[in-house]
């Protein structure tokens, strides 16, 4: 009996949890938009999730969520009732609530909090409408500000208490489901019998044989010559014969009848998959709203954590797309409002300064297209991208020459952010700054089989324009064979195809290039971009030419054959090949071959490139010294383990006990990195900074400043100085500090 209610109450408690995860997110979403605007539903929502939570905990006897609870809705009630009016009060005292609530959460097991009977008591005195000190939240609950990894511990996962993740669906699709189901059962009872008939057909084969057997040995006696056997044989071969044609017209109206049975099951079959992929997608196709649950709490904390005010506003999350489209999308989203705030909103004094309004604003806009696709728009009213930075810094990374930079608009240098290492900020923090998160937005749209469009007018804002597919069900693509592969161009992409005779190639300095209409466009032969071997076959009389456009890029692709255009199924690569270059996903055919869905961009890319950089300039590369880093730090543990860690990536490593001695090696020999601690006796890491970049043999020296100062003023002193990135120990680790360094060698 015992066990029996332990499982009882295990379930309850699991239960609990997965409801807990959705309204404690709702919950905190809520505040940060109360924050914003003193809305009516907001508080309605904020209320009835705090009530219907009270009463989960009371059914599992978690009396101390239950108390928290009940005075907090205590208070939200008397502000319903109107005998209180909203305050910033409230939502703080709010705030201290959803902190103490969420430490209990995720840790059902614990002791209540210290803190939670004095919270309790303050929650009681103001919906009574009195005051008392709002009491302080353990250090666990709540993040402190200025804390930048605490934000950014949010940033991605935003309150979840649930374990896996559920899907609601409505009742009346999984009965529309289970019609189907039935449909499908029958085609199995069909397909059963159609074994059956087959296998008989099978079995009747044995008289083929014999018959095979009797015809021989009638043949071996003709051989012989014998005149007796002759006339034996003869009459065998007759019998035979005339049992044949019996055979063979049975067999003629067996295999119609097959044939027949064949057509019908296998078009009950398509109806039903084409039924049943229906009502999954149709299962799978949420609203918008989905992607931005915890957005608001996000956007809010780190603005406070950055010491900005932020507006938020939401449009046209009700349209409905796809899950797995969505789920694919919160990364991208969630790193574009990292860097609107962190990165492209401004302070409320530099707001002021340039006349603007302290609150920065921005918006998530979901937006409707045509032919199955709609648009992400994410937009700030802040400083924008300035292409005088990006430009000076594409440069120095080898990633555009000179005189194609002066010729490029500044919407083309604006789509520079997205290359990877690619970033203008002055220092990498743990929000943003590392060049990496425009780049992974890029790589996780173009894999959805989405196209970015980015618009920046300095000083007043920027604009990011996602164009995606509204399901992944099924598209169109191009089959193609090169090299004696097949492989898919996303028909989205593809203009036309066309059938030339080898002439009308023409090469212009060594480059080929083909007319289409009144154009001339560049072409490059597929088997080359791909690096695949040359056919052994002979010259062709005609070439094939794929005409393909990204954006406002056309060109062109030689192939060796068109096998045509056909939906597919897109199939993810993986984790293990979550990037393959010029590759997007993949397909399986229906013969059972996996073919490859080429990337178009990626192509365009790598074909403008394939004659760069000779191959003897690579391969000299290769053979370059690692790349010398200089560790100063105090502590012995944690100056052996950063040494460690970059001599496991193979870099070659020397360290300093101290600022000093830091700054007397540097004098001595060059070094590719400085990794350093603030906190240092003799000389700390901001003075050691600060001498660097007066040095005029070393003002260029990367310093990545590794330290347990997490405040935002500590932040802002090494922005200051001039350090290139800030790490806080407190959200120190190994991949953390390689992908920094990584940026720098």
């Amino acid at each position: 009996m015992a066990s029996s209610r332990r499982a009882i109450q295990g379930r309850l408690i699991a239960a609990f949890r997965t409801e807990a995860g959705e309204r404690i997110t709702d919950m905190a979403d809520c505040l940060a938009q109360l924050d914003q605007s003193h809305d009516e539903a907001l508080l309605e929502q904020l209320f009835r999730d705090i009530h219907s939570l009270k009463g989960a905990a009371r059914a599992v006897s978690l009396s101390s969520i239950e108390s928290l609870c009940q005075a907090w809705e205590g208070l939200l009630a008397a502000i319903r009732k109107g005998r209180l009016e909203l305050n910033d009060d409230h939502i703080v005292l709010g705030r201290k609530a959803y902190q103490c609530l969420s430490q209990m959460l995720n840790d059902l097991d614990q002791p209540e909090p210290q803190s939670l009977p004095a919270l309790c008591r303050s929650l009681r005195l103001a919906g009574d409408g009195r005051k008392e000190a709002a009491p302080p939240v353990a250090d666990d609950a709540a993040a402190v500000p200025g804390d930048r990894s605490a934000v950014s511990a949010a940033s991605h996962h935003p309150a979840r208490i649930g374990g896996d993740s559920q899907l609601k669906v409505k009742a009346d699709r999984f009965d529309q489901l289970i019609y189907i189901a039935e449909s499908l059962h029958q085609s199995k009872l069909e397909a059963g019998q159609y074994l059956q008939m087959v296998e008989e057909a099978q079995g009747r084969f044995s008289e083929w044989h014999r018959m095979s057997q009797e015809i021989a040995s009638a043949r071996q006696r003709l051989d012989r010559g014998n005149e007796s056997g002759d006339v034996q044989a003869v009459s065998t071969l007759v019998a035979c014969t005339q049992r044949m044609e019996t055979f063979l017209a049975r067999w003629e109206n067996h295999l119609n009848k097959l044939a027949r049975q064949s057509r019908r099951m296998e078009h009950n079959v398509a109806a039903i998959s084409d039924q049943v992929r229906q009502e999954l997608q149709e299962i799978l196709m949420l609203q918008c709203s989905e992607i931005v649950h915890g957005v608001p709490a996000m956007v809010h904390e780190i603005a406070n954590a950055t010491g900005k005010a932020v507006n938020l506003a939401i449009s046209g999350e009700s349209l409905h797309v796809d899950k797995r489209v969505l789920d694919s999308l919160k990364s991208p989203l969630h790193h574009l409002l990292r860097n609107a705030v962190d990165h492209g909103i401004e302070t409320p004094e530099a707001r002021r300064r340039a006349g603007k309004q302290d609150k920065g604003n921005i918006s998530i806009s979901f937006v409707h297209g045509n032919g199955g696709r709609f648009s992400l728009v994410v937009e700030d009213d802040g400083r924008g991208l300035d292409p005088g930075e990006i430009k000076t810094k594409a440069l120095a990374l080898g990633v555009i020459d000179r005189e194609i930079s002066e010729e490029m608009s500044n919407a083309e240098v604006a789509k520079l952010a997205f290359r990877s290492g690619l970033s203008t900020s002055s220092i990498i923090t743990d929000l943003s700054g590392r060049g990496l998160g425009l780049a992974i937005v890029r790589d996780h749209i173009e894999a959805l089989g989405g196209q970015v469009d980015v618009d920046s007018q300095p000083g007043q804002g920027c604009r990011f324009t996602f164009h995606l597919p509204t399901t992944l069900a099924t598209y169109r693509a191009l089959l193609v064979q090169v090299s004696g592969r097949s492989l898919a161009i996303p028909a989205t992409h593809v203009e036309r195809v066309l059938r030339l005779a080898p002439e009308a190639l023409k090469s212009v300095e060594g480059r080929l290039n083909v007319r289409v209409g009144d154009a001339v466009l560049p072409a490059w032969r597929l088997r080359d971009v791909l690096s695949l071997p040359a056919p052994d076959t002979t010259r062709q009389s005609w070439v094939r030419v794929a005409v393909l456009q990204w954006g406002d890029v056309r060109f062109g692709l030689l192939v060796d054959e068109v096998e045509g255009d056909q939906e597919i199924v897109i199939k993810a690569l993986g984790p293990l090949l979550a990037r393959v270059p010029n590759v997007m996903a993949a397909t399986q055919l229906g013969d059972g071959r996996i073919v490859p869905i080429l990337h178009p961009q990626d192509l365009y890319q790598t074909a403008c490139g394939t004659t760069s950089a000779p191959v003897a300039e690579q391969e000299q590369a290769g053979l370059r010294e690692p790349p010398s880093i200089l560790v100063a730090e105090d502590s012995v543990t944690s100056r052996g383990l950063i040494k460690t860690i970059l001599e496991s990536v193979g870099y070659r490593v020397e360290t300093a006990s101290d600022g000093r001695e830091a700054w007397e090696r540097l004098q001595e020999e060059p070094y590719t990195v400085l990794v350093s601690d603030i906190e240092m006796p003799r000389m700390d890491g901001f003075e050691l900074t600060a001498r660097i970049r007066e040095h005029p043999d070393l003002a260029e020296l990367p310093v990545v400043l590794v330290t347990a100062l997490k405040s935002r003023e500590d932040q802002e002193k090494g922005r200051q100085v001039g350090a290139n990135a800030y790490i806080v120990k407190s959200s120190f680790d190994q991949g953390n500090l390689l992908e920094i360094v990584r940026q720098f060698v």
